[in-house]
Protein backbone atom coordinates (compact mmCIF):
# COMPACT_ATOMS: atom_id res chain seq x y z
CA UNK A 1 0.00 0.00 0.00
CA UNK A 2 1.33 3.45 -0.76
CA UNK A 3 -0.02 7.11 1.29
CA UNK A 4 -0.77 9.52 -1.36
CA UNK A 5 3.04 10.64 -2.04
CA UNK A 6 4.04 7.14 -3.05
CA UNK A 7 5.56 5.90 -0.41
CA UNK A 8 5.15 2.88 0.34
CA UNK A 9 3.42 2.03 4.20
CA UNK A 10 2.63 -1.75 3.91
CA UNK A 11 3.89 -4.19 1.56
CA UNK A 12 2.11 -8.03 1.42
CA UNK A 13 2.48 -10.85 -0.68
CA UNK A 14 -0.77 -12.27 -2.21
CA UNK A 15 0.67 -14.51 -4.96
CA UNK A 16 0.76 -14.36 -8.42
CA UNK A 17 -1.48 -15.31 -11.09
CA UNK A 18 -3.68 -11.84 -9.83
CA UNK A 19 -6.75 -11.46 -12.47
CA UNK A 20 -7.99 -8.55 -10.29
CA UNK A 21 -8.37 -6.46 -6.88
CA UNK A 22 -10.93 -4.92 -5.01
CA UNK A 23 -10.89 -2.99 -1.91
CA UNK A 24 -13.54 -2.98 0.31
CA UNK A 25 -14.25 0.41 2.57
CA UNK A 26 -12.99 -1.08 5.61
CA UNK A 27 -9.54 -1.83 4.18
CA UNK A 28 -9.68 -5.48 3.31
CA UNK A 29 -8.57 -6.78 0.19
CA UNK A 30 -10.31 -9.31 -2.21
CA UNK A 31 -8.18 -10.97 -4.91
CA UNK A 32 -8.75 -13.20 -8.02
CA UNK A 33 -6.90 -15.46 -9.73
CA UNK A 34 -6.80 -16.60 -12.82
CA UNK A 35 -5.18 -20.43 -13.62
CA UNK A 36 -1.34 -19.74 -12.77
CA UNK A 37 -2.42 -18.54 -9.47
CA UNK A 38 -4.60 -21.18 -8.56
CA UNK A 39 -2.34 -24.31 -9.76
CA UNK A 40 0.78 -22.34 -9.54
CA UNK A 41 3.80 -22.30 -11.71
CA UNK A 42 6.11 -20.23 -9.59
CA UNK A 43 7.53 -22.35 -7.44
CA UNK A 44 4.80 -22.19 -4.95
CA UNK A 45 4.19 -25.79 -2.33
CA UNK A 46 0.53 -24.23 -1.84
CA UNK A 47 -0.13 -21.15 -4.19
CA UNK A 48 -1.52 -18.20 -1.94
CA UNK A 49 -4.56 -18.17 -4.60
CA UNK A 50 -5.49 -22.25 -4.96
CA UNK A 51 -9.00 -20.76 -3.50
CA UNK A 52 -8.99 -18.81 -6.50
CA UNK A 53 -10.97 -15.84 -4.47
CA UNK A 54 -8.98 -14.28 -1.51
CA UNK A 55 -10.77 -11.71 0.97
CA UNK A 56 -7.34 -10.66 2.76
CA UNK A 57 -7.26 -8.50 6.41
CA UNK A 58 -6.05 -5.18 6.90
CA UNK A 59 -2.59 -7.01 7.81
CA UNK A 60 -2.60 -9.14 5.26
CA UNK A 61 -3.97 -12.25 6.59
CA UNK A 62 -6.58 -14.74 4.71
CA UNK A 63 -9.99 -14.11 6.04
CA UNK A 64 -12.03 -15.47 3.75
CA UNK A 65 -11.65 -17.79 0.65
CA UNK A 66 -14.18 -19.24 -1.90
CA UNK A 67 -14.85 -23.19 -1.64
CA UNK A 68 -16.17 -23.69 -4.90
CA UNK A 69 -13.36 -25.19 -6.89
CA UNK A 70 -12.67 -22.32 -8.83
CA UNK A 71 -10.16 -23.18 -11.77
CA UNK A 72 -9.92 -19.55 -13.05
CA UNK A 73 -11.92 -16.25 -11.29
CA UNK A 74 -13.13 -14.90 -14.44
CA UNK A 75 -15.06 -11.59 -12.99
CA UNK A 76 -15.70 -10.08 -10.26
CA UNK A 77 -17.43 -6.70 -8.65
CA UNK A 78 -19.16 -5.69 -5.40
CA UNK A 79 -22.37 -4.09 -4.76
CA UNK A 80 -23.70 -0.80 -3.14
CA UNK A 81 -24.41 -3.11 0.26
CA UNK A 82 -19.94 -4.78 -0.71
CA UNK A 83 -21.41 -8.50 -1.32
CA UNK A 84 -19.05 -9.70 -3.78
CA UNK A 85 -20.21 -11.17 -7.00
CA UNK A 86 -18.03 -13.31 -8.87
CA UNK A 87 -17.83 -15.35 -11.84
CA UNK A 88 -15.36 -18.17 -12.44
CA UNK A 89 -14.43 -21.57 -14.97
CA UNK A 90 -14.98 -24.19 -14.87
CA UNK A 91 -19.00 -23.81 -13.65
CA UNK A 92 -19.90 -20.25 -14.79
CA UNK A 93 -21.71 -19.83 -11.88
CA UNK A 94 -22.07 -16.15 -10.65
CA UNK A 95 -22.12 -16.13 -7.08
CA UNK A 96 -23.33 -13.80 -4.48
CA UNK A 97 -21.96 -13.68 -0.95
CA UNK A 98 -21.79 -11.90 1.96
CA UNK A 99 -18.79 -13.80 2.96
CA UNK A 100 -21.42 -15.78 5.42
CA UNK A 101 -23.60 -17.29 2.88
CA UNK A 102 -23.57 -17.25 -0.65
CA UNK A 103 -26.30 -17.44 -3.64
CA UNK A 104 -25.53 -19.05 -7.17
CA UNK A 105 -27.35 -18.12 -10.56
CA UNK A 106 -26.28 -19.76 -13.87
CA UNK A 107 -26.04 -17.40 -16.39
CA UNK A 108 -25.98 -17.95 -20.46
CA UNK A 109 -22.98 -16.82 -21.28
CA UNK A 110 -19.54 -18.51 -21.12
CA UNK A 111 -16.27 -17.20 -20.46
CA UNK A 112 -17.65 -13.47 -19.61
CA UNK A 113 -14.25 -11.39 -18.48
CA UNK A 114 -16.69 -8.49 -16.50
CA UNK A 115 -19.77 -7.92 -14.85
CA UNK A 116 -21.13 -5.05 -14.10
CA UNK A 117 -23.99 -4.31 -11.56
CA UNK A 118 -26.75 -1.97 -12.11
CA UNK A 119 -27.31 0.10 -8.79
CA UNK A 120 -31.31 -0.93 -8.87
CA UNK A 121 -30.27 -4.63 -8.43
CA UNK A 122 -32.76 -5.65 -10.93
CA UNK A 123 -29.97 -7.69 -13.18
CA UNK A 124 -26.16 -7.84 -14.12
CA UNK A 125 -24.47 -6.99 -17.24
CA UNK A 126 -21.79 -9.48 -18.45
CA UNK A 127 -19.16 -8.75 -21.40
CA UNK A 128 -20.52 -11.41 -23.56
CA UNK A 129 -17.50 -13.86 -23.25
CA UNK A 130 -15.78 -16.09 -25.64
CA UNK A 131 -15.35 -14.88 -28.98
CA UNK A 132 -17.79 -11.88 -27.98
CA UNK A 133 -15.46 -9.23 -25.56
CA UNK A 134 -16.26 -5.89 -25.88
CA UNK A 135 -20.00 -6.99 -26.44
CA UNK A 136 -22.39 -6.64 -23.44
CA UNK A 137 -25.50 -8.49 -22.51
CA UNK A 138 -28.29 -8.26 -19.46
CA UNK A 139 -29.71 -10.97 -17.68
CA UNK A 140 -32.33 -9.63 -14.78
CA UNK A 141 -33.27 -11.52 -11.81
CA UNK A 142 -36.28 -13.37 -12.15
CA UNK A 143 -37.03 -15.65 -8.84
CA UNK A 144 -34.10 -17.83 -8.15
CA UNK A 145 -32.94 -17.58 -11.93
CA UNK A 146 -31.72 -15.59 -14.20
CA UNK A 147 -33.44 -14.47 -17.81
CA UNK A 148 -32.26 -14.72 -21.56
CA UNK A 149 -29.29 -12.24 -22.74
CA UNK A 150 -30.21 -9.03 -24.01
CA UNK A 151 -27.98 -7.28 -26.33
CA UNK A 152 -26.67 -3.62 -24.14
CA UNK A 153 -25.27 -1.45 -26.67
CA UNK A 154 -22.22 1.03 -25.84
CA UNK A 155 -22.75 4.32 -27.60
CA UNK A 156 -21.47 7.62 -27.76
CA UNK A 157 -23.62 9.97 -29.66
CA UNK A 158 -24.94 7.38 -32.12
CA UNK A 159 -21.79 5.81 -32.22
CA UNK A 160 -20.82 2.56 -31.19
CA UNK A 161 -18.01 2.72 -28.62
CA UNK A 162 -15.34 -0.09 -30.19
CA UNK A 163 -13.78 -1.24 -26.72
CA UNK A 164 -10.08 -1.57 -26.15
CA UNK A 165 -10.35 -2.16 -22.35
CA UNK A 166 -12.90 -2.09 -20.01
CA UNK A 167 -13.31 -1.92 -15.87
CA UNK A 168 -16.10 -1.46 -13.50
CA UNK A 169 -16.71 -1.04 -9.79
CA UNK A 170 -20.67 -1.81 -8.99
CA UNK A 171 -23.11 -0.06 -11.36
CA UNK A 172 -19.56 2.30 -13.19
CA UNK A 173 -17.53 1.36 -15.53
CA UNK A 174 -14.85 2.67 -17.26
CA UNK A 175 -14.25 1.47 -20.64
CA UNK A 176 -11.73 2.51 -23.28
CA UNK A 177 -12.16 2.37 -27.19
CA UNK A 178 -9.70 1.58 -29.72
CA UNK A 179 -8.99 5.55 -29.96
CA UNK A 180 -7.38 5.63 -26.75
CA UNK A 181 -10.58 7.68 -25.59
CA UNK A 182 -12.49 7.52 -21.84
CA UNK A 183 -16.31 6.61 -20.76
CA UNK A 184 -17.66 6.75 -17.50
CA UNK A 185 -21.20 5.26 -17.39
CA UNK A 186 -22.86 4.36 -14.16
CA UNK A 187 -25.56 1.95 -15.17
CA UNK A 188 -29.86 0.72 -14.37
CA UNK A 189 -31.83 -2.32 -14.80
CA UNK A 190 -33.88 -0.07 -16.76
Amino acid sequence: MFDEFGNIIRQYCFGDGINDVIALSDGRIVTSYFDEGVFGNYGWEQPLGASGLVVWSKDGSAVWEADRGICDCYAMNIDDSERLWYYYYTEFELVCTDFQKEKAYLPDIGGSSMLILPSDGQSVIFDKGYQKHGLFARESFIGDRLSAPEDVPLEYEGDEISLWRCTSRGALAAFIDNECRLFVKRFFSC
